[in-house]
């Protein structure tokens, strides 16, 4: 259902898209499990989520280029999470973070 409300974008060159994000004034947060714990982090409202490969992760992105770098906490033993899986998350836990989900706008 969101797919209509949340702008997608796709570029093939890394400087190009970045350059992008920052005249459209937008933040570029990255997922990788190295990153800050997601619960503990609160964004900006205008930030850019930025999704690596499950195998390379952010393979080809200078950390130089990023405001912040987030990740899903896991437990131990798990190496990753689906790209998808571990994006949607993320999705949820800044939303969260920023108070986008009030009581009335919740489904019960």
């Amino acid at each position: 259902g969101s797919l209509f409300r949340v702008p997608l974008v796709r570029y093939h060159e890394w400087t190009e898209l970045a350059s992008a994000l920052r005249d459209a004034d937008l933040r570029i947060v990255a997922a990788d499990a190295s990153g800050e714990d997601v619960r503990r982090v609160t964004l900006p409202q205008r930030v850019a989520l930025v999704v690596g490969q499950e195998r390379h992760g952010l393979a080809g992105i200078a950390r130089s280029d990023l405001d912040a770098v987030i990740a899903v906490p896991q437990r131990s033993g798990v190496e990753s999470l689906n790209a998808g899986v571990a994006g949607s998350l993320l999705l949820y836990g800044c939303a969260r973070t920023q108070g986008l989900f009030t009581s009335s706008e919740r489904k019960e």
